[in-house]
């Protein structure tokens, strides 16, 4: 068990097998390779958005939402092996980073560099993705309602 401070659930313990670790850096936060989910602090049981927190420094946390991969993303680059990504991607556990305004806009998703890992090794990271349809700002609400992205299947 390690024990860890975090941005928005303050002190919490969570199991070595509950950290997910990347094997590069995710793009401007060079020093923080492991992370953990926690659920989002604000939004109903519900919510598809979590939190994933460093495990390592209290204060960097992302906002983040699941994306469902039907198959290899578009645009997926041939080092993923690197990333401990081996398998059918189906399998891999896969996020969207999220960014919040406080002006009303909606939310967004970045579609063209998401985390994905590999479930059972918890091994992966962030992986930018060439496909120019794929954004960086999917717009996540319309009209109130919450979706859920497909990554690389149906990017508007």
């Amino acid at each position: 068990m390690i024990s860890i401070d975090t941005r928005y659930h303050g002190h919490v313990i969570v199991a070595e097998p509950s950290i997910w670790k990347c094997q590069a850096p995710i793009q401007a936060f060079l020093h923080d390779r492991r992370f953990v989910w926690l659920p989002h602090p604000t939004l109903r049981e519900a919510s598809p958005f979590g939190v994933l927190q460093s495990v390592d420094h209290a204060t960097l946390a992302f906002v983040v939402i699941p994306l469902q991969l039907e198959g290899p993303p578009p645009g997926l680059p041939d080092h993923v092996e690197g990333y401990g990504l081996v398998g059918d991607p189906r399998t891999w556990k896969a996020w969207a980073l999220c960014c919040t305004f406080a002006n009303g806009q909606a939310t967004t998703a970045n579609l063209r560099c998401p985390l994905l890992f590999h479930p059972k090794t918890r091994r992966g990271g962030q992986i930018i993705l060439d496909d120019p349809r794929l954004p960086y700002d999917y717009p996540l609400t319309h009209d109130g309602a919450t979706a859920v992205p497909t990554a690389g299947v149906d990017a508007r």
